[in-house]
Order: C-alpha cells, then sequence, then structure tokens
C-alpha cells in the first residue's frame, strides 16, 4: 500500500495548519480536518490577502496578530488560546503554536501555525466548574438537619443550615429536650419514640406550626448491652420539593393541554422505534385506525401512511436513516397523492445526554405551500405571457405550463367568428398521448356537457371521481355522450379521472374554454383549483387581447408609412412642375424689369428645391423604415462629388457669409458607391456646416486612411453639447431650437443610413461654441 503524503497527513489532522508571510500575514498554505469548523475551504483561506485578519475574533484579533508579529521577529515559538468568527457568524476557541521558520540570512521566511480547536474542551471545562461550583453550593446551603438524641429525648447535637427553616440555631437546640420543643406536633413525637425504641425508619413530618415539609431517617443508638441509648436523625427540608412535585403535576397537565392544542401533530417513539406518546392532532392528520394506535407498533403505522404518500419509498428510506443515526434532526416535505403537503420534523429525545427516542412532529402546510406555488405559477406564467413567445402561441403556452402543476394534460378550444370550436393548444405530461387529446372537441349540441356547457354559460364546470363504469359508457357522464363515437374511447385510454374547464373571456364574451384533466383519482380538483386556473385563463386572454391589439398598431404604423410614400410622391409632382416652370422664365432675356424678375425667379426655385429636398427626405424616411434603400453601386471618385456639391451650394455659402475651401490628395478617392445617395450626404454635410457656421469658413479634407476614403467636413459654428452628439442622428432629432433653426430633423439620420447601407460609419467630434467636425470613413475600391 502507498504510503500517504504529507498533504494527506495534514488533510486528516483534526486541526488547521496554515503557512503566512511574515510581512503581512496573508496565508500561503492551509489544510487540516479542522478547516470545516470554521465553514470555509483551504482556498478560502489562501486567495484572500486578509482572511486571518477577518476570522480573528475582534476581542483577540490584536493579541494575536501581536504574537504572530512577535515569532517573526525572534524566531521563538508561541501559543495562545484565542477565538476565530466561523463562516456562519459564530465563535470558536482555538490554541494557537506558531513557529518561524528561517532562511539562510537568519531572518524570517516562513510563519508556519497548528490551531488546535478547543472550543468543546473549554465547553467542558466551564460545565464542569459550574458543576462543581453547584455542588458545592449544595452542600454549603442544602436544607438539612443533623441531630442527636439521648435516651431522654434531649438534643445533644445539631447542625445544619436546614435549622434555618425551623427558626433555631444549634446553640439554642442543643440541650434542650424534643418533647418540649414539640409538645404541639404529634407526629413528630411518634417518630421520636419510635427511634428511642430502637426503630430505624424514615419518616415523613411535617411541622405544622411552620408549614414545612421533611424527610426524615431515624437510626437508633445502642449502649453496649444493646439497649436503646438515644438516636441520631438527618432530616430533610422537602418543602420546596413537595411544592414542586406538586408544580411537577401541574405541569404535565398543562404540557398534556398544550399538546393537543397545537395545531402540529406530535409522535413520541423509544429508541426500538416504539410508540410512547402522540396527540389527537397526529392521529387525525394520518388517519390513523385505533388498532394500529393500540398495538404501540411504529412499523403498523408506517405500513398505514405510505399508502397515502406520493413517494412512499423515499418515506421510508428517510425514517430509516434516522433510525440509523439516532442523534440527527430532521426536516423535510411530505407530498400525499390526493395532494396534501405536510413539514416533517423529528429531534431526539435525550436523557442524561443519550438518545432515548425521537419526537416527530406534522405540521399541515397544504394551503401555505400551494398558494406559494400558485402565485409562482401565475407569476412565471405572467411573466411568459407577457414576454416574446417567438413561434408559439399564448395559449401553446398555456397548456404546456399547466401540465403537469394543474393537470396531466390539457386541451384548449376557441370558438370561430362562424360559431365553430377548434383546437388552438393541447398537450400531455406523455407527448405520445397529446395527438389523442387533440382529438377530444365537444359536442356543441350537447350544450349541458363539458367544454359545451362552459362556452355557452361562461361558469366553470368540475367533476371528480370519474368511474371506469362512466369510461366505459354503462353509466352516463356529465362529460360527454356516450353517443359521441370516439370520444369514450379516448377518455379509456388516457385514464381520465378528474375534469374541470374554465372559460376564456375577452372583450366581454367567451371565446374559448381551457380543459384540465387528471389521471390520477387521489387528485381532487377543489375550488382553489377553479380559481388559479380562471386566473390563468384570464391572463391568456389577456395575452390574446395584447397580441391583437399588437397586429393592429403595426397593421396602423404600415398604414402610416405607406401614407407618407403616397403623400410625398404626390407632392413630388407639382414641385416638379413648378421647377420647370421657374427654369422656363429664367431662360428670357434681360429687359428694364429682367432684374428683379430674375431675383423673385431665383428665390421661387430655391424655394422649389428645398421643398424638394424635404419632400426627398420623407421618402428616404420611408423606404428605410421600409429596408427598402437600395444602392446603384458604380465605381465613384468621392473628391469629384464633393467639388461639385461645393459648386452647387456657392451661392448659399455666400448669403450665408461662408466659404468652403477643400484640400484633397492628388489621387482620385474611387470606391463603388451610390453617387446621388453619396452626393446626398456630401450635400447634407455641407448644407448643414453653411446654416450652422454662417459667417465663418468651412474647411473640407479628403483624403485616403488605410483602404478607407475619410471626409472630414469642419466649421466654426455653434457646435454641439456632448449628450447631443448621437441624438442628432435619429429621426427628428436636433441639437437645437425649431425656432431658430429650420428642417425636419432628418438630414443626419439619412445620412447615417446611407453610409452604413454603404459599409461606412460617421462620427462628430463638437462642442458647444467651437464648431463641429463630421467624419465619413467609406470603403475604397481595391486596386
Amino acid at each position: 500500500m502507498t504510503p500517504p503524503t504529507t498533504i494527506d497527513l495534514l488533510g486528516r489532522l483534526d486541526a488547521v495548519v496554515f503557512e503566512a508571510v511574515p510581512a503581512t500575514l496573508q496565508l500561503t498554505f492551509a489544510a487540516g480536518a479542522g478547516l470545516t469548523r470554521l465553514g470555509f475551504a483551504a482556498e478560502d483561506w489562501v486567495t484572500d490577502p486578509q482572511f486571518l485578519v477577518k476570522r480573528l475574533h475582534p476581542d483577540e484579533r490584536e493579541s494575536v496578530l501581536a504574537l504572530l508579529q512577535a515569532v517573526a521577529l525572534d524566531g521563538k515559538p508561541r501559543n495562545l488560546e484565542h477565538r476565530m468568527v466561523s463562516a456562519d457568524g459564530g465563535e470558536r476557541w482555538f490554541r494557537t503554536e506558531a513557529h518561524a521558520l528561517a532562511g539562510e540570512d537568519a531572518a524570517a521566511t516562513r510563519l508556519m501555525a497548528l490551531m488546535i480547536d478547543v472550543t468543546e474542551v473549554r465547553r467542558t471545562a466551564e460545565a464542569l466548574r459550574d458543576a462543581e461550583a453547584r455542588l458545592r453550593q449544595v452542600v454549603n446551603n442544602a436544607p438539612l438537619v443533623l441531630f442527636a438524641l439521648d435516651r431522654h429525648g434531649t438534643f445533644t447535637l445539631a447542625e445544619g443550615s436546614g435549622l434555618k427553616g425551623l427558626g433555631l440555631t444549634s446553640s439554642q437546640t442543643v440541650g434542650r429536650s424534643v418533647f418540649d420543643g414539640y409538645r404541639d406536633e404529634p407526629g413528630i413525637l411518634a417518630s421520636v419514640r419510635r427511634a428511642l425504641g430502637g426503630e430505624s425508619f424514615t419518616a415523613y413530618d411535617q411541622v405544622l406550626r411552620l408549614g414545612s415539609s421533611w424527610e426524615t431517617r431515624w437510626t437508633p443508638i445502642f449502649d453496649s448491652a444493646g439497649r436503646p441509648a438515644g438516636a441520631t436523625a438527618v432530616a430533610l427540608n422537602v418543602t420546596e420539593a413537595k411544592r414542586a412535585a406538586d408544580a411537577s403535576r401541574m405541569s404535565m397537565s398543562l404540557l398534556r393541554a398544550t399538546l393537543e392544542a397545537t395545531t402540529d401533530g406530535i409522535l413520541v417513539v423509544d429508541s426500538g422505534g416504539r410508540i410512547v406518546d402522540y396527540n389527537r392532532r397526529f392521529v387525525d392528520l394520518w388517519h390513523i385506525p385505533p388498532d394500529v394506535l393500540a398495538s404501540r407498533d411504529d412499523t403498523r403505522f408506517l405500513q398505514h401512511v405510505i399508502e397515502q404518500l406520493r413517494d412512499p419509498d423515499g418515506f421510508l428510506a428517510k425514517v430509516r436513516a434516522l433510525y440509523a443515526d439516532p442523534d440527527a434532526p430532521s426536516h423535510d416535505v411530505i407530498e400525499f397523492r390526493d395532494g396534501r403537503i405536510y413539514e416533517r420534523d423529528s429531534k431526539p429525545q435525550r436523557v442524561d445526554d443519550k438518545s432515548v427516542g425521537r419526537v416527530w412532529s406534522f405540521r399541515d402546510v397544504t394551503a401555505e405551500r400551494r398558494a406559494t406555488r400558485r402565485a409562482t405559477f401565475l407569476a412565471a406564467a405572467s411573466k411568459v405571457l407577457a414576454g416574446p413567445l417567438g413561434d408559439a402561441t399564448p395559449l401553446d403556452v398555456v397548456a404546456r405550463l399547466s401540465v403537469p402543476f394543474l393537470a396531466d394534460w390539457c386541451t384548449i378550444l376557441l370558438v370561430e367568428d362562424d360559431g365553430t370550436v377548434s383546437s388552438a393548444a393541447a398537450f400531455h405530461s406523455d407527448s405520445a398521448c397529446t395527438p389523442l387529446v387533440r382529438r377530444l372537441f365537444p359536442d356543441m349540441r350537447l350544450t349541458d356537457r363539458g367544454i359545451a356547457r362552459v362556452l355557452t354559460t361562461g361558469e366553470p364546470v368540475v367533476y371528480n371521481g370519474i368511474t371506469d363504469e362512466q369510461l366505459a359508457g354503462t353509466i352516463e357522464m356529465d362529460i360527454v355522450s356516450p353517443t359521441v363515437r370516439g370520444q369514450l374511447d379516448i377518455l379509456r385510454q388516457l385514464n381520465l379521472r378528474g375534469y374541470m374547464a374554465v372559460p376564456l373571456r375577452a372583450r366581454g364574451k367567451t371565446i374559448g374554454a381551457i380543459a384540465f384533466s387528471r389521471s390520477d383519482a387521489h387528485r381532487r380538483f377543489d375550488d382553489e383549483d377553479v380559481t388559479l386556473a380562471t386566473d390563468l385563463a384570464q391572463r391568456a386572454a389577456l395575452s390574446i387581447e395584447n397580441q391583437r391589439l399588437y397586429r393592429s398598431s403595426q397593421e396602423a404604423v404600415e398604414l402610416r408609412e405607406e401614407f407618407l410614400s403616397v403623400a410625398s410622391h404626390e407632392l413630388r409632382t407639382p414641385v416638379t412642375s413648378l421647377q420647370l416652370a421657374v427654369q422656363s422664365l429664367l431662360a428670357i432675356g434681360d429687359d428694364a424689369d429682367a432684374g428683379l424678375l430674375r431675383q423673385a425667379l431665383e428665390s421661387a426655385e430655391r424655394q422649389t428645391r428645398r421643398l424638394g429636398r424635404l419632400v426627398d427626405s420623407l421618402l428616404d424616411v420611408s423606404r428605410i423604415q421600409a429596408g427598402r434603400l437600395e444602392l446603384a453601386r458604380d465605381p465613384i471618385d468621392l473628391v469629384a462629388v464633393a467639388r461639385d456639391v461645393a459648386s452647387l451650394l456657392v451661392a448659399d455659402a455666400r448669403r450665408a457669409g461662408c466659404t468652403i475651401d477643400i484640400t484633397a490628395d492628388e489621387e482620385p478617392l474611387v470606391g463603388l458607391w451610390d453617387r446621388a445617395r453619396l452626393e446626398q450626404v456630401v450635400t447634407n454635410l455641407f448644407s448643414n456646416a453653411i446654416k450652422y457656421g454662417a459667417g465663418a469658413p468651412i474647411t473640407v479634407n479628403l483624403r485616403r486612411d488605410g483602404n478607407q476614403a475619410r471626409l472630414e467636413v469642419r466649421d466654426l459654428g455653434i457646435g454641439i453639447a456632448p449628450a447631443e452628439r448621437e441624438r442628432i442622428f435619429e429621426r427628428f432629432e436636433r441639437a437645437v431650437s425649431a425656432k431658430h433653426y429650420g428642417g425636419l430633423g432628418l438630414g443626419l439620420y439619412i445620412v447615417r443610413r446611407i453610409v452604413d447601407a454603404h459599409g461606412g460609419r460617421i462620427t462628430v467630434d463638437s462642442s458647444p461654441g467651437t464648431g463641429s467636425v463630421f467624419v465619413v470613413e467609406l470603403p475604397l475600391t481595391e486596386r
């Protein structure tokens, strides 16, 4: 056999061994079975640099750290008892012995310590000291009287603290006759005469005038001739003990009444499993027959109860495990086949620190657990129904959520506009049975049965205890009619034993129904099930209504976009005609009034161009929203586009007091781009620079940056606040007031979408009062 390694040996040691860096006290190693006493793994000790400092008890932290530092400084081993704080906040005592391991320069390079858990030792020592003190107190303060009488009944000895209970002292008693002192206590005098007559016995007397009770052991004294010469006695004041016994009997009576009044079922068994005691609530919870109770046999009890449980094997395994470990406590939950839920607790019964049996308590938490589970179930259903459902419908989700929580299978039917009923969803805990569930349809002619009744009345229905005879058709059943061909065959295959159906209501009318079915006869539908199913149906109906409203809103949005598109096209036609007419007028030669006419026509022409751009912007927004922004790509020179656009905007720039200065590389910047869209981008950027940078020059720089064409448009205008830089690229957004600057807020939105469509990007660097730099990067054509 391979000998254990050092690490293995340390791991088995019922202590903690650790190594620390002397300068920082950071632990570099920790091992030992004692690690678990503090609730931390070895890696917890070494991964936290401050672990040792944090876990030392605040009252001893400074002394322990000082000790470790002293060991590190002089290399002398030291030990100290101190407390550590465990993971759960508790305290444990350790005796720590620290050693410094020196390197070649005699300086401490490692600090080693052994920590031995002395918590129980200290507790035991404290308990022993307490016990010793109590014993000494009993000896010194016990209500005893030790006395001796001569043959005449005169006290020759009287000692003990019990004298105080008689209102006497030793000096007052010795030398006096017992017959004089207790002449009014005939019971005591009778005992004295028996003892002086040579009889040994124990008497239970009461000093009537003091109201105290005494237990006295009388022993006669004989002379050398064997004749009675006196007596000795040890008298114990049992007044309080008698009162305690009376109180104990009262307490036991109160305990019994409390035991019977509690809502928990209590069962007490001895170490052999034999029933010692129980209360009436226990009998009621488990429906224990009288003969099982009379037998006091735990085995018979177990045999009776496991027939009621969903997991009898697990129940028995738990019981056997606890009987095998008499000191182990336990808490678990028991579920019954009929839906009841009990919490079960078990603790050992101990006498003189020895386990003599076990106390079981059972609490019915059915209502509480079911309420919690149902609230959780409804919350989960609401969350799922409120979120994206993918390809599933709300009713698919409801059917799946209901199984097996509420039923073994679920089917949902909807009433169509023409009055027919269709299957909207079906689900069975056994997927192979789901097709059978889908074939279950009501006969709408029988409006007093099943789902047909729910659809007709809008009220839920519940059926429990369905029998084989009903499924065989020999006894009429309210769910379906025997005349409905094939329905009973399906229900027999599905082993129907319970049935519940609730309506689906939306917009004030019943639009369908949900049916929940069970195959286990022990699980019965009750009023709480009906309430839960109704709540679930309401949420499902709301989800259906929300989906309908969402579809309506989507359709409304599509109609709005279509309207904008049509309206824009309709506006474009008269604008084009107006432009042609104005251009014709401009072609007429000058005369006396030609200058004024030309000025007016130029203004009209500018406005028509502006109107045309607005209409184009609306059209572009519509295309972008519909995903129809198409590009006609050709090899295009960005520099040429920029110069062409600048030449078209010379007049606009002059009126704004601006100049457009273009700096470009000598070589063209060519990419596969849509020229018209590229002109839109450049025109928008130049127009914005003219609008917001009026009165100052506009600088345009075009250059190659790797495989990207880079267009920079810089103005010295009002600038943009940092918080607005991203927002200006959204629809109808602007960074300035529309009162002072016109436009629809669509230009930069369209620019970004065009740039994105070309595989590029646009950014802006700006701050208020310093102008703006818009940068467009577009991919170049590979050479």
